[in-house]
């Protein structure tokens, strides 16, 4: 049962009222802030669209700086991932070598991108690098709006104003999957994280959908896990007591691909001969495990690196091209034949 109350007034934004006094977020926020760089006229309008309104100013609308900060925000789906975490050490490490100071909004907060963007924009950041892809494009231009210059990873932005650093996976999976399928296996689980809202998991999704299209196949085997390597162990182990139903099994990640071929091998399968397994984003993981994985290897320490020049240099004016292509490479181990 939904807990909104239709008698309950929603909140009114500032671009609400913007719209309403037609003029900018910034003359908004210049008005409530009092200051001097607004005439007479627009003042009143802005002043009256917000007693037409009933808006309440919040700490966002109050806490805009006019000066710089040398500091700025990288926001991740969590640090805690192997992935994440190689990419923030890129990230901290270039910001120092600037002279910027590094805000890292990550965890559960992120469950609400709202709240996080406008974490961000009182914060009073010089700009942002954001790797999470829960950060839809409306958010990306609520920090334009509040001019925070801009660099995503992993994506490429709607807007050309944005800094990109484009991750490549997908050229590699569907390669993956056509070799599978010239070889006349067809019996591929993608291993699903449930409830996950990450774009780049939902990427390797359809391109696995698309590349069997392409084949005249249709795919539908999924397996879907909690996002932890202990109860994804537990439950292949549940699975693989009936049997191997598939050729390959496709992991998100390394560390969830190790889970996979672990409860096969405690279980006296053989890796690659009986099952093949694949990570599709490679960390150490991939080399430390026995078998080692096959998974789709990146430099993410160099990828942090690389947004953060991005990011530096776009703040000093300086940056010419805003998107940086990474392509990324398919190493095959041990967990495949």
């Amino acid at each position: 049962m939904s807990s909104h109350n239709p008698n309950m007034k929603e909140r009114v934004t500032i671009y609400e009222v913007a719209k309403a006094a037609e003029v900018s977020l910034a003359t908004v926020s210049r008005v409530i802030n009092k200051h001097d760089n607004v005439s007479e006229k627009t003042k009143q309008r802005v002043e009256a669209a917000i007693k037409r309104l009933g808006y309440k100013p919040s700490a966002l609308a109050q806490s805009l700086a006019t000066s710089r900060s040398t500091n700025v925000a990288i926001v991740l789906p969590s640090a805690n991932y192997v992935y994440t975490s190689t990419a923030l050490a890129g990230m901290i490490d270039v910001s120092r070598i600037y002279g910027y100071r590094s805000s890292v909004f990550s965890g559960n907060i992120l469950s609400d991108s709202n709240q996080v963007i406008d974490d961000i924009i009182t914060s009073r950041v010089d700009g942002a690098v954001l790797f999470d892809y829960s950060i839809s494009d409306d958010d990306i231009k609520k920090l334009l709006d509040y001019r925070v210059p801009t660099v995503v990873i992993g994506r490429t932005p709607s807007n050309d104003n944005v800094g990109a650093v484009v991750l490549d996976y997908e050229t590699a999976l569907s390669n993956i999957i056509e070799e599978y399928l010239d070889k006349g296996i067809d019996k591929i689980a993608l291993v699903r994280i449930k409830n996950d809202e990450d774009t780049i998991f939902k990427s390797f999704e359809e391109v696995i959908i698309k590349t069997y299209e392409k084949r005249g196949l249709s795919f539908n085997n999924y397996i879907d896990i909690t996002d932890s390597y202990t109860l994804t162990y537990n439950q292949f182990l549940e699975l693989f007591k009936n049997g191997i139903d598939n050729q390959v099994y496709i992991a998100p990640r390394d560390s969830l691909a190790v889970a996979v071929t672990n409860a096969a091998t405690d279980l006296g399968y053989k890796v690659p001969n009986d099952l093949e397994v694949i990570g599709v984003l490679g960390t150490k993981y991939s080399l430390i495990a026995r078998p080692t994985i096959s998974s789709i290897d990146l430099d993410l320490y160099e990828v942090g690196s690389i947004a953060m020049r991005m990011l530096t240099k776009m703040l000093q004016g300086t940056l010419n091209n805003k998107r940086f292509d990474f392509a990324c490479r398919y190493v095959k181990r041990d967990s495949t034949k």
